[in-house]
């Protein structure tokens, strides 16, 4: 009897589908159904569902804890409310259709109509399609109103025939906050200095929004308290091009010089386990996640780390632009499954610049790094030294690896180049400086 090979068990979950703890959180600001406006700690997608009811906030908060908890959700009052749009009729029935309610976030929606009947005899049914995703059939009940469920709308058929086949058809913005309500949110939840890792600001960011958040972020690294933060820009419009969304963008943010914000471009299909649907959300959604899960010392975009789980098509796919500018994007690899972090394309320039600037001053390295620019994201800062890998040259090519430059005069592998950090003198104090979070 052949003897079987050993085999080691590790248990990740106990299958409960939980993710295990990593040391520090990050937190995500937005709008949201309903719920507190304290800073909530999370650790389980249904916490997200029963905090705030729906929503970006919730729906953001249930994805990252996917992968990575701690999750810290602030929700910021909404005071731009939603729209809806008109409704748009295809067929023959005579049956006009009407909204009511709140919208809490950005939907496309269509009722097609699978039964004929009246509006009023329950012999009518529908199907409902949020974001190209049919539900089950539903019937029409002799009120003529349905609930949108999960959506904060209802829908009311007037008097009149509904014909099998016809179709009923709006879309939806989210509701957003004001630059000052989201910088009021951002200043409460770090007034108490939680180990957080970094911030992630939901909804379609404005200079004025990275500006006010820099500002923050800038006047904390004063109090030694590090953090910083990731936006979403704006998304792709219906039929937009990747190269004309990535110029638009480019061109709103053409000022950005903050070191402590990075904006994430437009991203794709996302799963909602709150929903049980994919949804079309940004980048940052995905980057918040992977970037909270791997170690400081490992690039977010390293492609050994493998694909981006519970993700469909990317909306903008920077292998397709080929240079991406200064933002955070995904990406896809020619021959590999599923979509990764991407690179900021124009990293080696802006390392350079500051390099160049620092030797002018005649700045030494001194302890601390200041900036990571290879992934789009402001690194960590290590005390007492070195990244631990984030600059081993071991990250971010297509196969996986870089190679190392070669010792002179000698072959084969030798140390990695040196740090490509910004950098700037630490400054002498006898007070004890408190251990950085990000």
């Amino acid at each position: 009897m052949t003897a079987l090979s050993r085999v080691k068990v590790t248990f990740e979950d106990y299958n409960l589908g939980l993710v295990p703890p990593i040391s520090e959180a990050h937190a995500k600001i937005g709008v949201a159904a309903a719920g507190p406006l304290t800073p909530q700690w999370m650790t389980r997608g249904s916490q997200a569902l029963d905090a705030y009811q729906g929503g970006p906030l919730a729906g953001a908060c249930a994805v990252a804890l996917l992968e990575t908890a701690p999750v810290v959700g602030v929700r910021v009052n909404a005071t731009t409310q939603g729209t809806v749009s008109e409704v748009t009729k295809v067929g023959t029935g005579a049956s006009v259709m009407t909204t009511g309610g709140t919208v809490n976030d950005a939907y496309s929606l269509t009722l097609r109509v699978t039964r004929s009947g009246t509006a009023t005899d329950g012999l009518a049914a529908v199907v409902v399609s949020t974001n190209g995703n049919d539900g089950p059939e539903r019937s029409v009940p002799a009120s003529g109103t349905l609930d949108l469920t999960g959506t904060g709308l209802s829908v009311t058929f007037g008097a009149g025939g509904l014909t099998e086949g016809d179709t009923y058809s709006l879309t939806t913005t989210a509701p957003a906050a004001t630059v000052a309500d989201i910088i009021t949110a951002l200043e409460t939840l770090l007034g108490s200095r939680p180990d957080l890792r970094f911030v992630h600001i939901l909804g379609a960011a404005t200079p004025a929004l990275v500006a006010g958040v820099d500002a923050v972020l800038t006047e904390r690294e004063t109090r030694n308290y590090y953090v910083h933060a990731l936006l979403e820009a704006p998304a792709m419009t219906d039929g937009e091009r990747m190269s004309d969304y990535l110029s638009r963008v480019s061109a709103l943010f053409a000022n950005l010089t903050s070191l402590r914000v990075a904006v994430a471009l437009d991203g794709g299909a996302v799963y909602n386990p709150i929903t049980r649907q994919l949804e079309r959300r940004s980048s940052a959604w995905k980057l918040s996640a992977r970037r909270a899960t791997v170690p400081i010392g490992e690039a977010p975009y390293r492609v050994r780390t493998g694909p981006l789980p519970a993700m469909g098509a990317l909306a903008f796919d920077a292998n397709l632009t080929g240079n991406v500018g200064r933002f955070a994007a995904l990406r896809t690899y020619d021959g590999r499954e599923g979509g990764v972090p991407g690179v900021l394309a124009d990293a080696r320039a802006e390392r350079q610049r500051l390099r160049r600037g620092a030797a002018a001053r005649g700045d030494r390295p001194r302890g601390h790094h200041r900036l990571c620019l290879r992934d789009g994201l402001p690194g960590r800062r290590r005390a007492g030294g070195h990244h631990d890998r984030a600059h081993s040259g071991n990250e971010g090519a297509g196969d996986g690896d870089l190679p190392r430059r070669p010792r002179p005069g000698g072959t084969g592998r030798g140390k990695p180049p040196a740090c490509a950090c910004a950098w700037t003198a630490r400054a002498t104090s006898s007070a004890p400086a408190r251990s950085p979070s990000s």
